[in-house]
């Protein structure tokens, strides 16, 4: 039976069947990076467990037809150097997928970094009682397929955290990528519009109680303040305001200019612009009770958008939705909140890997060859 089974597998017919396969799957993959993108593409058929089987298959065929044909024989060494690079890449790759790790290194000129940021995405999960803690980043590929191999994408999971003896679970609910918001008022949490100034002109976002946010890449905080956030949070039913940093601002009713202090607390004036840490704000709303739903946007020229996961955090007979923004290549701010008297720290997007050595750029130039049209000739 065994002798089968390994016959079958070492078959010409099965190799040239797999090679066929791995063509078709690569081909369609292409197809798919070019309308979904290549995180799709890599959750669809690239890091997918049975393109791996593919693979492995092949290159068993490979090495047993080494010693099936004799290509050590030197007039089929041609043939035997496609085999043995064919090993070799498979290996590499293999070293590659499960030992190292892939990612980008941002340093600007004349500064220097320990710091990579991963190119694979993460649920970042912390969680702490105050005395003992659990850290565990879950790495998760999304995708946001729909075609023929639907049937393959499954961006479903459930976490279980083992803590103590805490029943905790975290469960996927749904995921859009390039999401975009939009504000319902009439029920919901208190929810604040900031308008900023960004590179395509006025830009706008909502904060609702609860959340943290980056916008343009000034920290926001609604509720909770934060150290290094710009901090909006209710003292006896008035609407205050942390800032952090020394920072001006502008009355726009009456034109009236003053001065803000680091941390300093003050009530927050509505329609008046805020200059804080090199960037300009302005609060022209608070809805007091609105909701925000999201749906899949388009990355417009020079802007990228972040991608919202939803999951269900399940702590001791509790159970709280939680949405995370994030995305490949941004290391995103934490979501905090407490739930079954556990406190939690989530978050989704790249994480920062740390270096055993530094990296300094001392000099950047950038070359621009110019290209020379020859002349048509007769």
């Amino acid at each position: 039976m065994f002798d089968k089974l390994l016959s079958g597998i070492l078959s010409m017919r099965l190799m040239a069947f797999l090679i066929l396969l791995f063509f078709i799957a690569i081909g369609y993959a292409t197809f798919i990076e070019n309308d979904f993108g290549t995180q799709t593409a890599k959750a669809l058929v690239y890091n997918a467990t049975w393109f791996e089987i593919i693979i492995v298959l092949l290159t068993i065929n490979m090495i047993a037809n080494i010693n099936r044909y004799k290509l050590w024989r030197k007039e089929k060494w041609s043939v035997l150097l496609f085999h043995i690079s064919f090993v070799i890449i498979v290996i590499g790759a293999g070293i590659t997928r499960y030992v190292s790790f892939e990612g980008m290194m941002p340093i600007r000129e004349g500064e220097q970094s320990d710091l990579i940021i991963s190119d694979g995405t993460f649920l970042q999960i912390k969680v702490h009682d105050n005395a003992y803690q659990y850290n565990y980043n879950k790495p998760i590929l999304l995708d946001d397929y729909q075609g023929p191999l639907e049937f393959l994408s499954s961006n479903e999971f459930s976490q279980t955290v083992k803590f103590l003896d805490n029943d905790i679970s975290i469960d996927y609910l749904d995921y859009i990528p390039n999401a975009q918001d939009t504000l319902i008022v009439g029920e919901g949490l208190p929810t604040l519009t900031i308008v900023l100034a960004g590179a395509n002109g006025r830009e706008t976002y909502y904060l609702q109680e609860g959340r943290a946010e980056r916008y343009l890449g000034l920290n926001f905080s609604f509720g909770t303040p934060l150290p290094g956030h710009v901090n909006f949070f209710y003292e006896d039913g008035e609407l205050m305001l942390q800032l952090p940093d020394d920072a001006e601002f502008m009355r726009m009713v009456d034109q009236f200019k003053g001065s803000i202090k680091k941390d300093s607390i003050q009530p927050l004036m509505l329609r008046s612009l805020y200059m804080v840490s090199g960037q300009n704000f302005v609060v022209p709303v608070l809805n007091e009770k609105a909701t925000l739903s999201y749906y899949k946007g388009v990355n417009k020229e020079g802007e990228e958008l972040e991608d919202l996961l939803k999951v269900k955090v399940k702590s001791n007979g509790e159970e709280q939705i939680v949405e995370l923004f994030g995305d490949k290549g941004m290391v995103s701010n934490k979501n905090h909140f407490q739930l079954g008297g556990l406190n939690y720290s989530l978050s989704y997007g790249s994480m920062y890997y740390q270096t055993p050595f530094f990296m300094r750029l001392n000099d950047f130039q950038l070359e621009q060859v110019a290209m020379k049209r020859a002349p048509l000739s007769d």
